[in-house]
């Protein structure tokens, strides 16, 4: 039998967004299909955490300020939305690629931080 995610209503996809409003119908698809040949930095967030409220404004910035295009960013309310990859803190940034499901473990939060992350991932990928 298979599992079915719980999942909001699709937002549209629009290519020229630097943040993507992800959903759980379309969060495999986006990511594993859309954005096969791209490193994948998505924030997990929940809908009613003011942390998270903050983050986000964070990781938009970030991303905006992003100026390689060999990256995904996309966002996704899991209190509304199922995915099939195990997180257990929230809110979260994990990176993902065609093989790996990396989790941002810093505490603090900042531009400096998520870069950090990114430049890390991109140093290790390539060894």
């Amino acid at each position: 039998m298979k599992r079915i995610y719980k999942s909001k209503a699709e937002y549209s996809y629009n290519n020229e967004d630097k943040v993507h409003r992800l959903v759980g119908a379309n969060f495999n698809k986006v990511i594993n299909e859309d954005n096969k040949n791209k490193i994948s930095f998505v924030f997990l967030t929940k809908r009613l955490c003011e942390l998270c409220r903050q983050y986000e404004n964070i990781f938009t910035k970030f991303a905006l300020s992003y100026k390689e295009t060999d990256i995904f960013f996309g966002v996704i309310d899991i209190t509304e939305n199922e995915i099939d990859i195990d997180i257990t803190t929230y809110p979260s940034f994990i990176i993902i690629d065609k093989e790996n499901v990396l989790q941002m473990e810093d505490s603090i939060v900042t531009i400096d931080s998520l870069s950090s992350f990114l430049s890390l991932y991109k140093e290790n990928s390539k060894k």
